[in-house]
């Protein structure tokens, strides 16, 4: 690879059909537009090769690294920080947005009308589900996937996907003290992943 090359955004579907895509996103530290390459053009979960910084517009930045999967809703705003000299390296599946609404709604009904069906920014990614997805990616690249399959396990990854977020918890009892303390033990976890 040449150094223009190094320096150059890679946003690129390898499998497509109307209601889903599979693709890759490589962005090097040196490219100019790192921090922001803009909106998001479509519902997606993307599962990084590298550890990067994610902050979604009004939420506060996590570390995206191979035990997350990040989620993002059509025209969702965000920021990358670097973590990783490697900069962003990532593989994403794509669902249409009435799909996007379907597969939310059988974990949270509220999100069958809403224009953002996806309320988390992250999930748990296992191994499973980390081999899952990466299979698929292959697959796809080698042009070893039918329309139907392809369709099939892109819905099923983003299901598994939701199905990993967090629960929400209630506010910790001991007010703001405990919470600054549980979000600082977080922050030194990240640290340390990173």
């Amino acid at each position: 690879m040449t150094e223009a090359d190094e320096s150059r955004l890679v946003n690129a579907a390898v499998f497509q059909t109307e209601r889903v895509a599979i693709g890759l996103f490589r962005c090097p530290v040196s490219y100019p537009g790192f921090r922001n390459t803009g909106p998001i053009d479509r519902c997606i979960v993307v599962f990084p090769r590298t550890s990067v910084w994610i902050q979604h517009e009004g939420s506060r930045r996590f570390l995206a690294d191979p035990t997350v999967a990040t989620i993002y809703n059509r025209a969702q705003e965000y920021e990358r920080f670097a973590a990783s000299p490697d900069g962003d390296r990532c593989e994403w599946f794509a669902v249409a947005d009435d799909l996007a609404r379907e597969i939310a709604a059988t974990r949270d009904e509220p999100t069958l009308n809403s224009e953002r069906p996806f309320r988390a920014s992250w999930a748990r990614s296992n191994v499973a589900l980390y081999v899952r997805q990466r299979r698929l990616f292959r697959r796809a690249c080698a042009g070893r996937l039918d329309v139907l399959e392809g369709e099939e396990e892109v819905i099923g990854i983003v299901a598994a996907a939701l199905g990993a977020v967090p629960e929400r918890r209630a506010p910790l009892r001991g007010g703001s003290r405990r919470q600054s303390v549980v979000r600082r033990h977080n922050e030194l976890a990240d640290a340390a992943k990173v």
